[in-house]
């Protein structure tokens, strides 16, 4: 028994999950408490705050995926840090068009949600995206290492910051504007922490490898729309919501939203170590093991999704009139809805992390272009009638199509074509094939 609890305990799947638990309990927790202390308005108006942030940060998908990929197959030290001299280059390139996006669009946003209030909190924006961007660097490289003991720590850690400040500042925090700032408080924290304990991944040189730069851009801009969709997945419903309807109805979709992702996004870490396996995997021309893996990992995540929803029909209603009484009203029907989306989202995940690996990321993009495509449209008739049960309706079918699109592009372009061809490995060139 302690053998095998011990063999459990290193095991990277679960330690991915566990990862996944303390980095999702503490927004979570945030998300439960601020619905709890703010008033509906100001609550609604928090979560169009954080969804517009994390709307700008797209730029910061740019990075993410081509971070895991590139770190993880460095075939040695000079590179390695090649590699990361050249991320930073690009990080201050997102950051200068962040800032540049930001002043475009700030007087239209302000009159899109009828909120003076909100240039207020605009205003801090700059300085959370650093951070956030910076914060996401050191992690990524962690990943990439596939050391998910030091994952797990540094996400722990960053989870027990969000929630001790959270209650140290409860009775401080009354509006929207101080909850971000609490948010950027705890990056401040998390960054200071990661840039004293790992100085080598921000090693910044003003001269940078060129060749190594532009197959980076090549990478991260398929990987931007991808990233970018799944953003969008999960904020444009916040967003179109307090545009078509009223920021009030946001808190209703927020909090079912996040309870109901909050637990299905437990799944995913799963996923943590997937990428880089099945890069190294097919670079050495192992389809049928790369297979195997998308297979192993399906039907994982579908041992925690099918539960989940089966038991989310009978418990949600009456957990939420408890924890809510009607204060949000409509949560519980988009919980159940996200919870079926989870379904759905164990085979479009681990189709997501198969085309990023093996570097079909033009189609990966393809697909998450129409799949953002349907979404608007169908936003656009199902909010005004069904308000936040509508956008999760809009979410979860435009998600099906994204994930339909995947299965297609793997069967045809990947699984059966390369079955039947030697994959030839590639030392280091990492530029997407078609």
């Amino acid at each position: 028994m302690t053998k095998y609890l011990k063999k459990l305990i290193g095991h990277r799947k679960f330690l991915g999950l566990l990862d996944k638990l303390a980095y999702r309990a503490s927004t979570f927790v945030l998300v439960i408490l601020f619905s709890k202390i703010l008033t509906k308005e100001e609550f609604g108006l928090f979560g169009v705050v954080m969804s517009l942030f994390m709307l700008f940060s797209i730029l910061e998908s740019f990075f993410q995926t081509a971070t895991v990929k590139f770190c993880a197959t460095s075939p040695n030290k000079k590179i390695f840090d090649d590699i990361i001299n050249s991320l930073l280059h690009l990080k201050i390139l997102s950051f200068i068009i962040f800032i540049l996006l930001l002043g475009g669009m700030w007087s239209w946003l302000i009159k899109a949600y009828h909120e003076p209030r909100l240039g207020e909190i605009l205003v801090l924006f700059p300085c959370v995206f650093f951070l956030y961007t910076l914060r996401s660097h050191f992690v990524s490289i962690i990943r990439a290492q596939r050391d998910m003991k030091r994952l797990l720590w540094q996400d722990s850690l960053f989870s027990v910051i969000n929630i001790a400040l959270a209650f140290m500042l409860m009775k401080h925090i009354t509006t929207a504007k101080e909850a971000f700032m609490m948010y950027l408080l705890s990056h401040i924290i998390s960054v200071s922490y990661l840039w004293i304990r790992y100085p080598q991944y921000v090693r910044f040189q003003r001269k940078m490898n060129w060749n190594i730069t532009k197959e980076i851009f090549h990478y991260g801009k398929y990987s931007a729309f991808i990233g970018m969709g799944g953003l969008l997945y999960q904020d444009l419903g916040i967003l179109m919501v307090g545009a078509l309807n009223s920021v009030a109805d946001v808190g209703a979709y927020k909090i079912g939203r996040m309870s109901a992702n909050f637990l299905v996004t437990i799944s995913q870490g799963i996923l943590l170590t997937m990428l880089p396996e099945v890069s190294h995997l097919n670079e050495d021309g192992k389809v049928a093991e790369v297979k195997k893996i998308y297979d192993k990992n399906v039907n994982l995540q579908l041992l925690i999704t099918v539960p989940f929803f089966i038991l989310s029909l009978f418990f949600t209603q009456p957990l939420f009139h408890f924890f809510f009484q009607d204060k949000y009203a409509g949560a519980s029907t988009v919980f159940i809805i996200f919870a079926a989306s989870g379904i759905v989202r164990c085979y479009g995940q681990s189709q997501g992390a198969v085309l990023a690996g093996v570097g079909l990321l033009k189609l990966d993009s393809l697909q998450m272009i129409c799949t953002i495509i349907v979404n608007v449209l169908l936003n656009f008739l199902l909010i005004p009638p069904y308000k936040s049960a509508g956008a999760a309706m809009a979410t979860v079918v435009a998600l099906s199509v994204g994930t339909l699109m995947k299965k297609h592009f793997l069967n045809k372009y990947y699984f059966v074509k390369q079955s039947t061809h030697s994959v030839k490995p590639e030392a280091l060139s990492l530029t997407p094939k078609v």
